[in-house]
């Protein structure tokens, strides 16, 4: 949210001048108005004594220098990780390749061992009395 800007000393007291001439004028209403407008002259006055300086005068703006080497430390960021990404994804694809023989492995260890019992030999058959 920006700043408000207090009115000047000079239009406080224009201001004030015009309210007393408008209560002759108007209504006499205006004399407590014009009362009122004086009397935040003290306000304002002690208001930019005691003003903080503004953030944005800290603000420095970057070299264009400056913005290039930013934008290529990202960009090497960027990089490394996506270097590390592929490695990581080809990591999982030999694990998984290595799970699939292991897997057929078994399975045709089972198969293998299932077929042996179920041909008739002299020894299955002197397994199963």
């Amino acid at each position: 949210m920006g700043r408000i800007k207090p009115p000047g000393t000079l239009r406080i007291l224009l201001g004030s001048a015009t309210a007393y001439w408008l209560s002759d004028i108007l209504n006499p209403g205006f004399v407590a108005i014009a009362v009122l407008i004086v009397l935040f002259c003290p306000v304002f006055y002690f208001d930019k004594l005691t003003e903080e300086p503004d953030e944005l005068d800290d603000f420095k703006i970057p070299t264009d220098e400056q913005v290039l080497a930013i934008i290529e430390a990202k960009e090497a960021e960027a990089a490394a990780l996506e270097a590390q990404a592929l490695a990581e994804s080809e990591e999982l694809e030999s694990e998984t390749e290595d799970e699939q023989e292991s897997e057929q492995e078994q399975l045709e260890s089972i198969e293998t061992t299932e077929l042996e019992k179920q041909t008739v030999t002299p020894t299955n058959i002197a397994q199963e009395k």
